[in-house]
């Protein structure tokens, strides 16, 4: 048996320690990782293996000669551009003339592969993939698998609604060499996204085999940290070289004063030296040839060879590449990443989590809150539900919000136009300010809309040919965060594809540099909101409107959205009165404590008066809440069964979240209308509506103001009130709640509904999982945001609905509580 050692990765998001060095060759307790790759396969009789480069092939090759000093013969195939994971492979196609392992350099683990070996002979299978389990299957491909072991699904790189499984490909396949036939060559071509998907298809022997042990894919900064971190705890079975004294290895040649302090688990690389004073604490790790000066202090923190600690520098949590300074007094703290050979000099700090580059020199005395040149850093995502939140001048400071103008202008082609707006807070007008010089030190060319509502600034982005749009607003009622919601050329939300674009090259800060003659200067959009209300009152019919002369008990979530939905009414002959006319309510996501007062005042009012209709509008206009003269409210998934129960026949096909209760479609049956079911996120529903090219049905999700003109509309069309559409509207029998589930149980969850179920999960799967029920139907989905389930339940009642959503959350909770032990990461 030959195996193959994947050695290409350039590691961009382990930089700065990948500059200048390959990710195989990145040190794991003074050993570049790759070697412990090498190990493993010697260790189960493999010795012919094949090694693929790309990335600064030379350093691989000058470290690992022959291979003979590891007892194996190592024979290397280089490729002039990356061709992928598949396409590496097959260029070393004529060496593999039998079964073949293929590992990664980069990852570390201590699985039993023979085990796996043998699984795929038993099977016969033309490959076999080897899987774990682990807590957070976001950065890795899920794998579903069948009880003989055949594979039944794949789904790369998941959100959480789309979690399920906590079953995760290593990376590390058995395969024999018909299965070259399948990979172009010189061809980009991947194992996961496109072999095995095809091989699937086609229905040939692709099996998957789950192995128990140790496995981390040292894919950023985080894990480097945290897998030397789980050495020191004994959690991989590894050789670790060097003498051990209590919980302390010690290198050859390493030299530890009597005078230092020296606590463990920890490791001195060979020749190494702490003298008098220093302290070495716990969960540190020094490559070879470090010196740790008198009175320094070190803790929890990983070095490259050939550091220097100076006297009482203090460096906590860390990690140093290869020949760092660290000068007298210095401070270098939790998160931060020093590339090779970088100074910090003399009562300089580095603060937590910033990331300093190879070769730079920090000045003494100087404190670095933010990354040297480029930055890594691995934080929250940068885009949510809604798009980028943050707390005001901490998460989205000046500095920040023009960063992000920078990622998305590089983002968009150069000469791209981008149209901002703001609601009415001061503070979104600074964040503006800050996004509007990011995009045009890009070469970006910005329309300022000036202050506007939501789908004001959705509007524009579409009407006035732009390529993106973004608004600034203010969220809550204490005023202290902020959203800035990107839309594209169309007004919707920004697909998750497109934002993981943005979000990479804000990460890595490779920005687009243009030369200031190619800075556009910054054009205002004039009247916008002018324009927009004459455009949306164009597509209704405002004379029969004014005929039915409506009276409006209006509310909003802040007086500029109302005073604006007023005007608008006003224009259509209604009678309005605004029920939060004095109130001083801050713009921006209402809480939920606010919504419920407004709409609280509107039932009062309008049951006192026994006579119109209730408005009440949120989230920045997007959405519309309703309530007739009997004090009903319609909002959320009523107001969309209402919205579909008035307008769906006008469509061809009709768009519905997974979420919606199944009595929605079905009011559409024998109507002609084709009804499909998107993921449960705005940016998916937007998208496909607009895909499928039902614009007006958009413009009626995205946009409270436009809708509530159409309902009107309606209403007056055929001489109804708000109540009789209500008494109409098919029965939801159905019942939601949150339930709190830790990260790390996600997966878990999802994994474990889904067996008991017998689920076998198909391409037509969206998210989280669907349980039926001979009495109704339950939807568990995990939240991407927050460490929470949703569940949905429907069923023939509503006391059924609610049992069911009982059982699962106890269900949930069970799986949760269970003892899971387990040693990946």
């Amino acid at each position: 048996m030959k195996a193959v050692v994947m050695a290409g990765g350039e590691g961009t998001r382990l930089r700065p320690l990948t500059c200048n060095l390959p990710k195989p060759m990145v040190p794991v307790m003074n050993k570049p990782v790759m070697e412990y790759a090498l190990r493993l396969l010697r260790e189960i009789g493999i010795t012919e293996i094949a090694v693929t480069l790309q990335y600064l092939p030379e350093h691989i090759k000058a470290y690992f000669g022959d291979g003979s000093e590891w007892g194996v013969n190592l024979h290397y195939y280089e490729e002039e551009t990356a061709l992928g994971t598949a396409g590496s492979v097959k260029n070393a196609e004529d060496f593999l003339d039998e079964t073949f392992i293929v590992v990664s350099g980069d990852a570390l683990t201590d699985f039993a592969l023979g085990e796996a070996v043998e699984f795929h002979r038993s099977r016969k299978a033309l490959a076999t993939l080897v899987l774990t389990r682990v807590e957070s299957p976001l950065e890795y491909g899920l794998v579903l698998t069948e009880p003989s072991g055949a594979v039944a699904r794949f789904l790369e790189k998941p959100s959480w609604g789309e979690v399920f499984s906590d079953t995760v490909n290593t990376g590390i396949y058995i395969l024999e060499p018909e299965i070259l036939q399948y990979i172009p060559p010189d061809t980009v071509f991947d194992f996961s996204r496109e072999l095995f998907p095809k091989l699937l298809r086609d229905k040939q022997g692709i099996f998957g085999c789950v192995l128990s042990g140790y496995w981390c894919d040292i894919g950023n900064c985080d894990m480097y940290y945290q897998v030397h971190l789980d050495i020191l705890d004994g959690k991989v079975k590894i050789e670790i070289d060097g003498s051990r004294q209590g919980l302390v290895w010690i290198g050859s040649g390493a030299f530890v004063s009597p005078e230092a302090v020296v606590q463990g688990p920890s490791y001195i690389g060979p020749g190494s030296e702490i003298r008098p004073g220093a302290f070495l604490g716990p969960y540190s790790v020094l490559g070879e040839g470090c010196l740790v000066d008198r009175g320094a202090s070190v803790k929890r923190t990983i070095t490259g060879k050939g550091c220097y600690l100076g006297p009482q520098a203090e460096v906590r949590g860390a990690i140093l590449g290869r020949g760092v300074n660290i000068q007298t007094k210095a401070g270098v703290f939790e998160g931060a990443v020093i590339g090779d050979h970088s100074k910090v000099g003399a009562q300089a700090m580095v603060k937590p989590g910033v990331k300093i580059w190879p070769h730079k020199h920090i000045e003494e005395g100087r404190s670095v809150l933010e990354s040297v040149v480029w930055s890594g850093r691995v934080t929250r995502n940068l885009f949510g539900i809604g798009g980028i939140k943050g707390k005001i001048n901490e998460e989205l400071t000046p500095e920040n919000t023009a960063r992000i103008g920078r990622a998305l202008g590089t983002y968009l082609p150069t000469g791209a136009r981008v149209v901002v707006g703001t609601d009415s807070i001061s503070a979104s007008q600074l964040l503006k300010d800050a996004l509007t010089s990011g995009l045009s030190a890009t070469g970006v060319e910005v329309a300022d809309a000036g202050r506007c509502l939501l789908p004001v600034l959705r509007y524009a982005a579409h009407s006035f040919q732009t390529n993106c749009g973004v608004y600034c607003r203010v969220l809550g009622p204490d005023g202290h965060m902020a959203n800035l919601v990107v839309v594209n050329e169309n007004g919707a939300d920004l697909p998750k594809r497109e934002e993981r674009k943005v979000e990479n090259i804000w990460n890595r800060e490779e920005f687009r540099q243009v030369p200031p003659e190619r800075i556009r200067e910054k054009t205002v959009l004039p009247a916008i909101s002018s324009s927009y209300t004459s455009a949306m009152l164009a597509k209704v019919n405002g004379d029969r409107i004014k005929r039915r002369r409506f009276s409006v008990e209006l509310a909003a979530e802040n007086p500029y959205l109302s005073g604006t939905m007023a005007e608008i009414l006003d224009q259509l002959g209604c009678r309005v009165n605004r029920v939060d006319g004095r109130a001083k309510m801050m713009d921006g996501d209402s809480s939920p404590l606010e919504t419920g007062m407004a709409l609280s005042q509107l039932r009062r009012r309008l049951c006192e008066k026994n006579f119109g209709i209730g408005l009440y509008l949120y989230d920045g206009g997007q959405k519309l809440a309703l309530v007739d003269r009997q004090g009903r409210v319609i909002k959320e998934e009523e107001y969309i069964a209402l919205l579909v129960n008035l307008f769906g026949r006008c469509f061809q096909t009709v768009y519905i979240p997974l979420y919606l209760p199944q009595a929605v479609e079905n009011s559409l049956r024998g109507s002609g209308q084709k009804v499909i079911r998107t993921k449960s996120s705005p940016d998916s529903l937007m998208e496909a509506m607009l895909k499928g090219g039902e614009i007006e049905q958009f413009c009626l999700y995205a946009d409270g103001l436009y809708a509530a003109m159409k309902i009107l509309e309606h209403l007056a069309n055929h001489d109804r009130e708000l109540e009789d559409e209500i008494e109409v509207l098919p029965v939801l029998n159905y019942h939601k709640r949150e339930t709190r589930v830790a990260w790390e149980h996600k997966g878990r969850v999802i994994r474990r509904l889904a067996e008991e179920k017998g689920l076998g999960l198909t391409d037509d799967h969206l998210e989280g999982v669907r349980l039926e029920n001979p009495d109704g139907w339950t939807l568990v989905l995990p939240d991407d945001e927050r460490p929470v389930c949703r569940i949905y339940s429907e069923a023939f009642s509503q006391e059924v609905a609610e049992a069911l959503t009982d059982f699962y959350e106890q269900k949930i909770k069970e799986i949760c509580s269970e003892d899971v032990t387990t040693d990946v990461h």
